[in-house]
């Protein structure tokens, strides 16, 4: 088979420079590599993908932080010991001091044709196949590996499938799910593991950005910066995971969410658009969701999702709820937004409820204004939220 292996990209596309002929410091130990692409990938699939990345340490306080470094491999390349391909990645750890080894868990799809994107394929959500892995890590420094996997299989039910040791405070737990799941859904299970944590143990520190279908992890087989100690395999088993019975068991150890109000105290906001018949119900809230389509990640639909979200905010709030009420319905809405919980962070209060009934396609019929809706449609139109 011909060698399929690209030249190292960073995240702007450009080549690496050249590599070091000479690899001066701690050898890669390309077994436990192997043995991980063995366990996520198989062995009887010889042309699947693996991305191995190159990413560099935390930037200090005020300092940017340089990008990652991306290579492209197959499982029969890796689990061929092909020289080439350990060589560029020992010489290129050998360039850029502070450097961890890691992989996209989750497999890409097959490069398309002419391929040519700016992005290395297998960088971005959208390059990845329907995920068939799940995984989590604790960044307590005083949480023993020994409590760090007890408390994995508190919330998962059952032994990793496999873990490894990072050499730095963390062990990373690995579940293999019995069928692949969309995106979408994997997404939705990552962010229910790191509730569970949470609340289950809540000085933990799970790392709850885990929730990205290209999420990159430290790979077994290289050295921990700040340590110098190797990543090693900690544990493995046969454990095969029901996705359906593992979100029943994660539902079940989350507490209860508030109840949804389904009337709001009387606040007149003219840019809402608000019908004179009464206050907005919760009901009519969803009723206008169900004339919204679900927004996706990657669809260059950010502007408008923004002004989705700060509508929504604002009418759920008219509506006596709160934002982890408004949270929980676009999370609901729209499940293709792998980064929804970050919109939350930013004060969109500029916009107002209006956004939302405008794209609703109009405030609630019963006892609506036309000229509240029409004024509403101006305005948005002309771009006041």
């Amino acid at each position: 088979m011909k060698n399929p292996h690209m030249p190292w990209h960073g995240q702007a596309g450009e080549a690496n420079q050249e590599i070091f002929s000479h690899f001066m410091g701690p050898q890669l130990a390309w077994g436990p590599v192997c043995s991980i692409v063995r366990m996520l990938r198989g062995s009887d699939r010889p042309d699947a993908l693996v991305l191995f990345v190159l990413f560099p340490p935390k930037a200090a306080p005020g300092k940017r932080r340089y990008g990652s470094f991306y290579r492209l491999a197959t499982v029969g390349h890796v689990l061929a010991n092909d020289p080439a391909l350990i060589s560029t990645i020992q010489g290129d750890l050998a360039q850029r001091p502070g450097y961890s080894l890691g992989l996209v868990v989750n497999e890409p799809l097959p490069v398309p044709v002419g391929w040519g994107g700016e992005k290395q394929w297998g960088a971005s959500n959208a390059h990845i196949a329907q995920p068939r892995w799940l995984f989590s890590e604790c960044d307590h420094e005083e949480m023993s590996a020994v409590d760090q996997l007890q408390l994995a299989r508190f919330v998962f039910g059952v032994e990793p499938t496999f873990s490894v040791h990072t050499g730095g405070k963390s062990v990373h737990v690995y579940y293999r799910l019995k069928e692949s799941v969309s995106t979408e859904r994997f997404t939705q299970l990552q962010r229910l593991v790191g509730g569970a944590y949470e609340h289950l143990s809540p000085g933990c520190k799970v790392d709850r950005s885990l929730s990205k279908p290209a999420q990159v992890m430290r790979l077994a087989g290289g050295y921990h910066p700040h340590t110098g100690a190797l990543a090693t395999i900690h544990t493995a088993s046969d454990t095969v995971i029901n996705a359906d019975a593992l979100e029943a068991r994660l539902r079940g150890l989350l507490p209860p969410p508030p109840p949804v109000p389904t009337t709001r105290l009387q606040r007149p906001r003219l840019a809402s658009a608000r019908h004179r018949g009464g206050p907005v119900t919760m009901e009519q809230i969803r009723e206008g969701l169900d004339r919204i389509a679900p927004f996706v990640s990657g669809q260059g639909q950010r502007p408008e999702f923004i002004r989705f979200v700060g509508g929504l905010r604002a009418v759920v709030l008219e509506a006596g709820g709160s934002d982890a009420v408004a949270l929980a319905l676009v999370l609901e809405h729209s499940p293709g937004v792998l980064d929804a919980e970050d919109y939350f962070k930013t004060d969109w209060s500029r916009i107002t409820a209006g956004s939302f009934w405008y794209l609703g396609g109009g405030a609630p019929k019963r006892g609506a204004d036309p000229r509240f809706i029409a004024a509403a449609h101006f305005l948005a139109a002309k771009g006041y939220q």
